[in-house]
């Protein structure tokens, strides 16, 4: 087949007509093992060069395109969008000297600033991974236009109960200022204040709540909703500009005053609110599964992949390589937010956050019991923040303060009533309704007996103690529940004789059970 026979059946192959389609498609399959064939498609590919699009016809398109984007519904803008994409690629700057100017002057236009962002987006996208030599028409791009995002940024945050629409706003900023900065800093942002006006906003946007009007109930569906979506771009931004500037030893000279200026003013607030959100607890699995919550709460495998975990860890290797210049604020940011627990009201206490705050507490034992002015606080920090939530209306709250105090049982009490009230405490866990509750008491159990220096407190205690402790160990399949029942057992010695025979029944029943279980994953 010679080569404009075979154009026409492709051309033919691509007709709106059914018959003429088919037609032409079983032409291509009758000649596609004949000799020659891929290479004549191959010339028809390289020889059709596309036609050359007029200046003039290319003008036109430009300036249209520009308010269709506005125009046009989403799904159709899109596409638009990929369109201005290449157009800009193309064209910009040389052939398309105005389009900044068009940017600049809809930003200031109240019904037009949705259509401006989503250009600026794309123009400043074009720049993101650019090396420094190609990366200057990014300066004139930020001296022009950030001044004008800022005023709307600032505007966007003082709406009370924002919708959706406010949402998206924010998010183009978010993205634009993420292009602009991603491989280096531009100049304008290096004037303090400046830099200081964004980080407020930014920051604003990262303690704030995230409106609960029109949030998807489905886990799932709300990582997509816009408000999640504006919180995600502000927390990489924030982390993109701490991984830059967090640390000194890794800026050039010329960079160094801006990371100084960065770390003294802004690294710690960020990491004090990202750490914080990860430190918070998520009463979702509580409430819905309360066995696969323990289970997952003291199972290593899991603790892998558990942001909570990787916060707690985070905390303590700061505070062991860098605690001159990081735990005093962290302890500040944490006894703000306990300041704040004790003065809210009961029905606006923010629980969540107290639980934050007990789980760091909790995380920087080691730190604080070595540490002036805290280490000698501790039993007074036990007393006020901690005893209280032993009769919080909140379960993870007295299963975080049974926690806690077991982090702490070593120290030094000056008031042995305290050390006594604690203890009295986690026993009373062991019947909480609350399975989490029960098993965070019974592992807090084996440091107080550990610790406990006159066994008569603990006597007559113990028969209802063993009692408590074999039903919850009926209840849940934790190995590690024997190393409490292994401390008891040590510290009584031969005072454990009378519960030896019940000691011994519940204990081959455990092991049965367990043999079970095993047999079945098997």
């Amino acid at each position: 087949m010679d080569l404009p026979r075979l154009a026409v059946i492709l051309q033919a192959a691509l007709s709106p007509i059914p018959e003429e389609r088919k037609a032409a498609e079983e032409s291509l399959n009758q000649f596609q093992y004949t000799p020659q064939h891929l290479v004549r498609l191959l010339q028809i590919i390289v020889d059709n060069e596309p036609q050359k699009i007029s200046a003039s016809d290319k003008g036109v398109v430009r300036e249209n395109i520009l308010a269709f984007i506005i125009l046009v519904p989403q799904l159709l803008r899109a596409q638009l969008g990929e369109c201005l994409k290449t157009i800009i690629n193309a064209d910009y700057p040389e052939q398309w000297p105005n389009l900044l100017q068009w940017i600049k002057f809809n930003l200031q236009s109240q019904d037009q600033i949705f259509g401006a962002l989503y250009v600026l987006r794309i123009l400043s996208r074009k720049y993101e991974f650019k090396s420094e030599e190609e990366r200057l028409p990014v300066y004139h791009i930020v001296e022009e236009t950030f001044a004008h995002l800022l005023n709307i940024f600032h505007r966007l945050i003082q709406i009370a109960n924002p919708p959706t629409e406010v949402a998206d706003l924010i998010k183009l900023i978010c993205k634009i200022f993420w292009s602009s900065f991603y491989l280096e800093v531009p100049k304008q942002l290096y004037d303090p204040n400046v830099f200081n006006a964004w980080m407020i906003l930014f920051l604003t946007i990262l303690e704030r709540p995230v409106p609960l009007e029109g949030q998807p109930t489905d886990p799932e569906l709300r990582k997509s909703w816009v408000w999640w979506k504006v919180k995600k771009w502000t927390i990489q931004i924030l982390n993109r500009l701490y991984t830059r500037f967090g640390d000194l030893k890794l800026q050039n000279p010329e960079h160094k005053a801006f990371a100084q200026m960065f770390q003294k003013n802004y690294a710690g607030k960020i990491l004090e609110c990202h750490l914080f959100a990860c430190l918070m607890l998520s009463g979702r699995l509580w409430n819905e599964d309360p066995h696969e919550y323990v289970r997952k709460g003291y199972d290593i495998i899991e603790d892998l992949y558990s942001p909570r975990t990787a916060a707690m860890d985070f905390v303590s290797e700061l505070v062991r390589k860098r605690g001159k210049a990081n735990l005093h604020k962290f302890v500040q940011f944490i006894v703000e937010i306990l300041r704040r627990y004790d003065e809210a009201p009961l029905e606006l206490k923010p629980f969540r956050q107290k639980d934050g705050a007990l789980l760091a507490i909790g995380t920087l034992c080691d730190k604080l019991k070595q540490t002036e002015p805290y280490k000698s606080e501790l039993e007074r920090m036990l007393v006020q923040h901690v005893f209280p939530e032993f009769k919080s209306p909140v379960g993870y709250l007295r299963a975080k303060a049974a926690w806690v105090a077991g982090q702490y049982a070593y120290i030094n009490f000056s008031d042995q009533s305290n050390f006594l009230r604690t203890l009295h405490c986690i026993v009373s866990g062991l019947k909480d309704p609350e399975l989490p509750v029960r098993v965070d008491s019974i592992f807090a159990l084996r440091p107080f007996v550990e610790a406990c220096k006159d066994l008569d407190d603990l006597r007559p205690m113990l028969p209802q103690l063993l009692d408590d402790f074999f039903k919850l160990m009926n209840e849940v399949e934790n190995e590690d529940l024997v190393f409490t029942l292994e401390t008891i057992v040590d510290k009584f010695g031969e005072e454990m004789a009378p519960y030896a025979l019940g000691l011994c029944q519940n204990l081959v029943e455990y092991l049965l059970c367990l043999h079970a279980l095993f047999t079945n994953l098997i």
